[in-house]
């Protein structure tokens, strides 16, 4: 029996000195640290923790919010980093995950994906996830479930503006000094920004499509106040220009 509570309360101080390293290294990663972040986060999801599983997931093909010492690994090192083991590639930590919002992640990286995922998301309150979603369906060109998703959803139509049969290639954007999409930018531009130094750094991460990809990765981890307000934010504004091999104008900060 006292040996059955020892072990009992081992376990759970192993687990809560996991969350608590999965914790302090987020917020380091928010911060803009990148590496050695990541390699804590990828720790604590080998050792079980279900919140660094779904963030290494769900962060791993996005591009833009790893910076350049994570863009060098070469790819055992990134399957390493990002992945669990198994296979030539590495699993991804989402497969076998429990809970309804992994579950709707893997719904997410299948073809098609269902309008009902999208739905959920949204309502979950994951706006870039959602919109990932939707974005994905009109991308595959799989049109009736764009439809479908816009049904239940129909404040999502601005994600798949430009996207559509018949529709111009880039929605125009008027306002960006108080479009509540262009918060990051915004950010990156400064105190003092003028409007042609904002639609230039707009310009650089692809319009109104890369305004779609700006926002938390996961706002179940990372609610979106705090993420607007991370280093890490600000720096995908820049990962979103780099990615598309375009890099910010010099009147960004």
């Amino acid at each position: 029996m006292i040996r059955a509570l020892t072990t009992a309360i081992l376990v759970f101080c192993g687990q809560t000195a996991v969350a608590q390293s999965f914790d302090t290294a987020l917020a380091d990663w928010l911060d803009g640290q990148d590496l050695p972040a990541l390699q804590i986060i990828a720790e604590a999801a080998a050792e079980g923790d279900h919140e660094a599983r779904l963030f290494l997931g769900t962060v791993e093909h996005m591009a833009e919010l790893h910076g350049p010492a994570v863009a060098a690994l070469d790819r055992a090192e990134r399957i390493a980093l990002f992945r669990a083991p198994g296979g030539l590639s590495g699993t991804s930590w989402l497969d076998g995950l429990t809970g309804d919002l992994a579950e709707l992640l893997r719904d997410l990286d299948r073809v098609p994906t269902a309008p009902q995922t999208v739905a959920t998301l949204y309502d979950m309150g994951e706006g870039r996830l959602s919109r990932e979603a939707i974005r994905a369906q009109a991308k595959r060109e799989h049109y009736d479930l764009v439809a479908a998703s816009l049904a239940l959803v129909p404040s999502l139509s601005d994600a798949v503006a430009g996207h559509m049969p018949g529709a111009s290639s880039d929605p125009v954007l008027d306002d960006l000094a108080t479009d509540p999409r262009a918060v990051l930018p915004r950010a990156v531009c400064g105190a003092e920004c003028s409007a042609a130094c904002l639609s230039q750094i707009v310009v650089a991460i692809g319009g109104h499509q890369g305004l779609m990809q700006l926002g938390s990765p996961i706002s179940a981890l990372i609610p979106e106040q705090v993420w607007n307000e991370s280093a890490r934010a600000r720096m995908s504004v820049a990962g979103l220009a780099r990615a598309r091999a375009t890099p910010l104008p010099s009147c960004a900060d």
